[in-house]
């Protein structure tokens, strides 16, 4: 599919980002575009894998069937317009796409607007060259009415060798929009948040070391099926990344949400360090049970609780205190905090 666009240079910091302009009808968006979003039936497990993948894999929400049905309705030649432009971006797995500026043969000339050429072949959707950052809805809903053809303006962040465009910066760009028209749910906000270092986990934000540290245990307990192989992960698929897909209460009743989980052990575990013993890394931590347990101790000290842990005596306890010791070395033990 070819895009006829104008371009624009936006400087800021110090940084140059090209801006393309161009129509194109929402049937054809549709056929090379993509959001890359997770489903409602996404596994939590599968979300935490997605979030240690370089570039992080779908990490938009997921699309709305009713609010497609809502707009298909609504622009179904009913005499109503969409002027909104949709946001599209260059797929960071996918190759393909060129630019050239337009030319006509015997002018010695530019045009001034360039060619957009985005490959029509990918077989599988989430190959598809292009990302919807703003607008899957609108697309899939005026793809699916009798306003298919009509042209829909839209805006292209595409690199022209300066490699402007991360993928960082493109989830930014999808936050900043998504916030005014409809808020994240909270635990997508939070993993989309430490995906892409935002928020407090800015390397420039007091406290995101301790919650950087948090988080990636989190994901790593999620997503990891068993730390040996006599010996299950019993928080492998049940801490709740996806807001759709609910989790099975574990070891006594827990049922964490990745939130809440990255929370206790950020306060309870590794923002508790001296500054002569450094917390330990969220890898060794991951087959840790004690630094799971001891944040669960200090956030329900109300009430005993039966947890996994593999040192009897809580007070002589100290974040690194494990280092070296293989977090493997035995099965972990039921205990009273």
């Amino acid at each position: 599919m070819k895009i006829e666009c104008l371009r624009a240079h936006v400087t800021s910091g110090g940084k140059t980002y090209p801006v393309y302009i161009g129509f194109a009808s929402a049937e054809k968006i549709a056929q090379v575009a993509v959001a890359p979003a997770f489903a409602l039936s996404t596994p939590n497990q599968q979300i935490a894998e997605n979030l240690t993948s370089q570039p992080v894999r779908d990490w938009q929400r997921p699309i709305s069937d009713e609010r497609v049905a809502g707009i298909a309705s609504t622009f179904n030649n009913s005499g109503g317009l969409m002027p909104n432009p949709v946001l599209l971006a260059k797929n960071a797995f996918a190759t393909g796409i060129k630019i050239t500026a337009k030319s006509i043969d015997g002018v010695p000339y530019q045009t001034g607007t360039y060619v957009i050429d985005v490959p029509e072949d990918a077989t599988n959707p989430t190959d598809r060259a292009l990302w919807i950052l703003d607008g899957q809805h609108r697309i899939a809903g005026l793809s699916a009415s009798a306003q298919r053809d009509d042209p829909v303006p839209l805006v292209l962040l595409l690199d022209d060798g300066t490699a402007s465009y991360s993928s960082p910066l493109l989830a930014s760009l999808f936050a900043q929009v998504t916030t005014a028209a409809q808020k994240l749910d909270d635990l997508h906000n939070e993993w989309l948040t430490y995906a892409f270092r935002l928020g407090r986990y800015n390397p420039g934000r007091d406290g995101h070391d301790a919650a950087i540290k948090a988080f990636s245990s989190v994901v790593e307990l999620c997503k990891t099926a068993q730390w040996v192989t006599v010996q299950a992960n019993p928080f492998f698929n049940q801490i709740q990344f996806n807001e759709h897909v609910q989790v099975r209460p574990t070891h006594g009743g827990f049922d964490f949400k990745c939130t809440t989980l990255s929370d206790l052990l950020a306060k309870h575990y590794y923002a508790r360090a001296g500054s002569t013993t450094a917390p330990q890394s969220s890898e060794a931590c991951r087959g840790d049970w004690t630094c799971i347990s001891f944040a669960a101790c200090h956030h329900s000290k109300s009430r005993e609780l039966r947890i996994l842990r593999r040192h009897r005596q809580a007070a002589s306890y100290r974040p690194g205190s494990l280092a070296g010791r293989d977090p493997d070395s035995s099965a972990p033990q039921w205990h009273n905090c």
